[in-house]
């Protein structure tokens, strides 16, 4: 588990998935909101066995699952004759936000689009492309035969969109969380507080001893003037 006691699932995307960026992207999004849904909060670990955009980082740039309380891996449902994992994009946009870009798209001409290729899409949207924005010209065109299948995939064929959603249900049924990862977190994370405070309560003694000393030096001030301002009022008196 995190610092925060959720849990930390690592995310494998292994060789062979899409390079193109905004299907990265898009697994990224479907892959938290649909383990979300399923076990409340966590913490991600994405990794990407070939390179990927943020937020996917390469696997062999770390001691990888070290750290982790579970891993994943979406091989299932990333590959060229797999469901595809994008296919639940649609389930991350938010309605309210997805029409107002729907009608800026419309109003700068990229919609309605009534045949879609690889060229069409590069041509709508220049890089880099979002997947809200790929997903409504998805939705938006006529044809789209002429797409990736990996990027024709945001649009969410009903039945892909089913057969990844029991490929969650069973992957999360199956998961088994590490306790030992989290208890070492947890352990190092009380320990560096312990020291923290520690640190704290002796900047604030000495705080406290500064400021004592620093009372006594201006009421040793205080005295003085006092008694130079009785010997002048003495002086004043006597002349």
């Amino acid at each position: 588990m995190s610092a925060d006691g959720t849990p930390r699932i690592g995310v494998l995307r292994p060789a062979g998935a899409s390079r193109n960026p905004v299907v990265a992207l898009a697994e990224a999004r479907v892959v938290r909101r649909e383990l979300e849904r399923r076990l409340g909060a966590v913490t991600l670990d994405l990794r990407a066995v070939e390179p990927a955009p943020e937020p996917w980082r390469p696997v062999a740039h770390a001691d990888w699952p070290a750290g982790v309380d579970a891993t994943i891996d979406v091989g299932p449902v990333v590959g060229v004759e797999a469901p595809r994992l994008a296919a639940l994009l649609g389930r991350t946009i938010d309605p309210g936000a997805a029409d107002v870009r729907r009608r800026m798209l419309t109003h700068l001409g990229v919609l309605p689009v009534e045949r879609l290729d690889d060229a069409a899409l590069a041509s709508l949207l220049p890089e880099p492309q979002r997947p809200t924005d790929v997903w409504l010209v998805i939705a938006g065109a006529g044809d789209t035969s002429g797409l990736d299948p990996a990027v024709r995939a945001l649009g969410g064929d009903p039945d892909e969109m089913a057969a990844v959603d029991a490929w969650f249900e069973s992957a999360v049924d199956g998961l088994v969380i590490d306790t030992g990862p989290a208890i070492e977190r947890l352990t190092a994370r009380v320990d560096a507080l312990t020291i923290e405070l520690a640190a704290a309560h002796d900047a604030a003694a000495r705080s406290e001893r500064l400021a004592v000393d620093r009372i006594d030096e201006l009421q040793q001030e205080c005295e003085v003037l006092r008694e130079r301002l009785a010997r002048a009022q003495l002086d004043e008196r006597s002349s």
